[in-house]
């Protein structure tokens, strides 16, 4: 395999490669505009922390069922709202 062949499937390997991680942010859009992978990472990672809290939130009322009697679903109901109103504007 001679160099300019060689650059050229390296290029257009990693212009596949890059794709895969940018893709799906650029098709979102946020009330700026098209996404970014990072900003697309930072939302993901925001959600699943929310998410994470809830569960935890639910354990800690199912052991002890006194304790966080109305946050965990109003964390639920505000999770759901944010990615309502996300992915209407998709």
């Amino acid at each position: 395999m001679d160099c300019e062949k060689l650059t050229e499937t390296v290029t257009t390997t990693l212009t596949s490669v890059g794709s895969l991680f940018t893709s799906h942010p650029n098709s979102t859009n946020t009330r700026c505009g098209q996404s970014t992978y990072l900003a697309h990472l930072g939302k993901s990672c925001n959600y699943a922390f929310q998410a994470a809290s809830s569960a935890v939130i639910f354990v800690l009322h199912g052991l002890f069922p006194f304790v966080f009697e109305e946050i965990g679903p109003k964390m639920i109901i505000n999770l759901n709202l944010a990615l309502c109103d996300r992915s209407s504007r998709n």
